[in-house]
């Protein structure tokens, strides 16, 4: 029976172990699912057993500003307390020179 060298046995155990650990790395990467590291990751929604969200309300300050009195402007100072502002649709419309001054009027009484 012919002899072996120990050297020339060691690449080609090397070799299995080698294509073993590359097949057992190559099944655990196929059986993975794929992962797409550019999207976001998934989030589950909340259950919806919360109240509905309120109203926003604003609140603003107003400046302090000149204001006629009678006969005489005065100075009114500035809001310290915030106020509600009330919620307001836009009207669409234009003003008109009637009877001697600027008269607004709405887009739905043309």
């Amino acid at each position: 029976m012919p002899t072996m060298k120990c050297d020339a046995m060691v690449p080609s155990l090397m070799s299995v172990a080698m294509v073993s650990t590359l097949a057992t790395i190559a099944a655990t990467v196929a059986s993975a699912q794929p992962v797409n590291l550019l999207a976001p990751p998934l989030v589950t929604p909340a259950p919806n057993n919360t109240a509905p969200a309120q109203p926003t309300i604003t609140y603003a300050l107003l400046p302090g500003h000149w204001q006629l009195r009678g006969a005489q402007y005065v100075w009114v100072p500035p809001e310290t307390i915030p106020r509600p502002v009330p919620y307001w649709h836009f009207v669409e419309g234009y003003y008109v020179w009637r009877g001697g001054e600027w008269v607004w009027v709405p887009a739905h009484y043309e």
